[in-house]
């Protein structure tokens, strides 16, 4: 959001038709919210934090394309190749643009449960974190954009360089952030939310 502030601000203006200021965004307005949507999903495919996905292993001998993979074979996905498959997301793959998931549904939706994108992997267990990455909330809190350095000039944000965590990939500690409250009344709605969901605000 931060590289992107013209996605930012027409997702935020989405939440903001829907769920005004008085109340947070949940998961009963998700489907009222189609760019929003969009944004999520291509935000998944265009840098996946689990790039090779997590290995499956074969419940029974299976053939793929000629080759014969035995049962009880370990079976790793470049989720990242599959996710910026020019054959699937066109020529502009490696860019970020939530649009191509209103204009058509990538051709991968049947495999990918209509995500658009293979982040929380394949078959019967998919990531059971799915829902809270599906969740809009930060962006109605707050605006994101690149931190300033000590003179005050926005500090340059590479999404290109990520960190290698082995199974994982995330930004580069260099990348910083700043989150300011999008309205003075935000602090207090998020404390009753919490509070009335039985959490306690500190």
């Amino acid at each position: 959001m931060a590289i992107h502030p013209d996605i930012q601000a027409r997702a935020q203006a989405q939440i903001d038709d829907i769920d005004g200021r008085e109340r947070m965004p949940n998961f009963d307005d998700f489907d009222k919210l189609p760019y929003v949507q969009a944004l999520i999903k291509e935000r998944l495919r265009w840098r996946v934090v689990v790039p090779f996905g997590v290995p499956h292993a074969l419940s029974e001998d299976d053939i793929y394309e000629g080759y014969f993979i035995p049962k009880g074979t370990d079976c790793v996905v470049n989720v990242w190749g599959l996710n910026h498959d020019q054959n699937v997301y066109g020529p502009d793959a490696e860019s970020f643009r939530p649009e191509r998931h209103l204009d058509e549904q990538p051709s991968c939706a049947n495999e990918t449960k209509d995500e658009g994108h293979c982040a929380f992997g394949f078959g019967r267990r998919v990531c059971v974190g799915r829902h809270v990455a599906l969740n809009t909330c930060i962006l109605w809190c707050f605006n994101i954009t690149p931190a300033e350095d000590e003179s005050g000039k926005p500090m340059l944000i590479d999404a290109n360089q990520m960190l290698d965590d082995g199974l994982t990939i995330r930004p580069l500690p260099t990348n910083r952030y700043k989150f300011t409250p999008r309205f003075v009344e935000m602090e207090e709605v998020v404390k009753n939310e919490l509070e009335l969901n039985g959490f306690s605000y500190t």
